[in-house]
């Protein structure tokens, strides 16, 4: 009973909104109107005061969403005094009314895990003037995340309704909730995957089509709109400069811009930009505005880890619009971005290196070159081949002379002139030189066929040695005349 009791009696202390159990939210947050400084810190203190009566015994988490700068804010300041710790977080992500998904999982983890130490942990949000939309978004984020609500718009629908339409509306110019959406999806899902947040996939931005563009002005202002793309470019990556950079400008290169109209009329059916080749990753934001007044037409935020397919495709209802044009954008509005892998695109071409170049051979080439040889160089290699019978091309030529067997009549008179030498008569041969020959070396297996016979004196032939180039020269001592005859040819 005194459980029950404190429950149907608890209330909510003055100058807070209870959203959840161990969730609070500053009711200044809530307001359109703005306090003096000195009545701020009044508020503050009051509702600090109020909420350590009620909850004697609790710690409290103090998140402030607001410009990060050096500048301490007097938030911090008051809040400090009472031993609260503050963690300020910014505001939006190049004017958007959200955070980028690694900025959301940091915050999300803390929140989880505090209230998870027990009942008596709180978590206090503030936002400062101008960032009561991320602060919507992120609160309901934390609701999802923590399973206590499933359906994304109705979650923060809900939030939005804490506070008067117009605070949307005035700080905000842009619609945010699609984009919010998208990123609410992003936390729902996270136990479809095995890791959160999935790995950052770095892409690279190849074609934009654009379908039923607008007219907003009548005039065909809207036929050459401004496509932008701002997020961290992969290849530069500083953990330092967290603050995304304008990546790509269809302004710059105008003549990619493709526009193709409906026959016999005005209306724009598709808007094509090609060659965009824009290497992004992580939390990407597009923009389309007006060539000619600037006005932002509609913009949208995605997240690389969440690309399947490499494509990206965007109706009307998911893209952030002006407040009061949305109804302008004719059903068949469509967004349609198409990205391809970035390593495939950075990959190195190595088919052309495998290998030595051609020139490489050329140069060989030249170094072999026969033609350089000097003519002892040449001379040396002649006598070689005429002193064991091998067969000799000098000069890269075939020889008729030199073919293997023994020349005939007359040929040894044209060896020696080839080698400039003076022309000398064989001695006689007699019979008992017939079996003169050179001796051969053991055959290798299989053995050879036997030799011919060696012929007669008459016919001035002799059998072909088959011996290697490299094998020494070696008379046998059967012959003494050998030596001399093999000395003719030197």
């Amino acid at each position: 009973m005194d459980l029950l009791r404190k429950l149907f009696n608890r209330k909510t202390p003055d100058g807070l909104h209870e959203i959840c159990d161990q969730v609070f939210v500053f009711g200044s947050c809530l307001s359109t109107d703005s306090l003096e400084e000195e009545n701020y810190k009044t508020y503050l203190t009051g509702a600090v005061n109020q909420l350590q009566e009620h909850f004697p015994d609790a710690s409290s988490l103090v998140f402030n969403f607001r410009d990060v700068v050096d500048t301490r804010s007097v938030m911090a300041d008051v809040l400090s005094e009472h031993g609260l710790t503050v963690m300020d977080y910014p505001r939006h992500y190049q004017g958007c009314s959200l955070l980028p998904v690694k900025v959301m999982k940091k915050y999300l983890c803390y929140c989880d895990s505090w209230l998870s130490l027990g009942p008596s942990k709180l978590i206090l949000l503030h936002c400062e003037r101008g960032a009561w939309p991320v602060l919507a978004f992120m609160l309901a984020a934390l609701l999802i995340y923590r399973k206590q609500y499933s359906d994304e718009y109705k979650t923060l629908d809900m939030i939005c309704k804490k506070a008067p339409v117009e605070l949307m509306h005035l700080f905000s110019p842009l619609n945010p909730i699609p984009s919010q959406l998208r990123y609410l999806q992003y936390v729902s899902r996270r136990t479809m995957v095995s890791e959160w947040p999935p790995t950052e996939r770095a892409l690279t931005v190849d074609c934009v089509m654009l379908r039923c563009l607008p007219d907003v002005s009548g005039q065909g202002s809207f036929l050459r709109p401004v496509f932008r793309v701002y997020g961290q470019d992969p290849l530069f990556v500083d953990d330092d400069k967290k603050k995304p950079e304008l990546l790509y400008s269809s302004a710059k290169k105008g003549k990619h811009l493709k526009i193709y109209k409906q026959l016999f009329s005005n209306k724009v059916e598709l808007v094509k930009i090609d060659d965009i080749n824009c290497h992004v990753q992580g939390d990407i934001v597009i923009e389309c505005l007006s060539n000619d007044m600037e006005v932002m037409m509609f913009r949208a935020v995605f997240n690389t880890a969440f690309i399947r397919s490499n494509i990206l495709t965007l109706n009307r209802d998911e893209v952030d619009t002006l407040w009061d044009i949305k109804e302008q954008f004719p059903k068949g509005f469509g967004v349609e971005i198409l990205f391809s892998d970035m390593d495939d695109d950075s990959s190195v071409d190595l088919t052309e290196k495998v290998g030595l170049p051609v020139e490489a051979f050329s140069n060989v080439h030249e170094f072999f070159n026969p033609t350089d040889w000097d003519d002892a160089t040449r001379n040396t290699r002649q006598h070689l081949a005429i002193a064991n019978g091998v067969q000799e091309i000098p000069d890269g030529k075939s020889s008729p002379v030199l073919q293997g067997l023994s020349p005939p009549t007359g040929a040894p008179n044209d060896v020696a002139s080839l080698l400039g030498q003076p022309v000398k008569s064989p001695p006689p041969v007699s019979k008992s030189d017939k079996t003169t020959a050179l001796p051969r070396p053991p055959p290798p297996p299989p053995p050879p066929p036997p030799p011919p016979p060696v012929p007669h004196s008459d016919q001035k032939t002799a059998a072909r040695d088959p011996r290697p180039l490299d094998a020494p020269l070696r008379i046998t001592d059967k012959d003494p005349n050998a030596t001399g005859k093999m000395m003719e040819c030197f």
